[in-house]
């Protein structure tokens, strides 16, 4: 996974391998997500969490 904050517009865009993108509008939801992402292996689970 790659992420990166856009410091203008306060939010952040996570990049993942098959192309999907998803928004963010804190980083410690960023952080959530990668936390419950590291937890679970189930590619379906992340797709929902996202």
């Amino acid at each position: 996974m790659n992420y990166s904050k856009n410091f203008e517009n306060n939010y952040i865009i996570t990049s993942f391998n098959s192309g999907n993108v998803s928004c963010f509008g804190d980083y410690d939801k960023l952080k959530y997500v990668i936390k419950t992402i590291s937890e679970n292996d189930d590619f379906e689970t992340i797709k929902k969490t996202l």
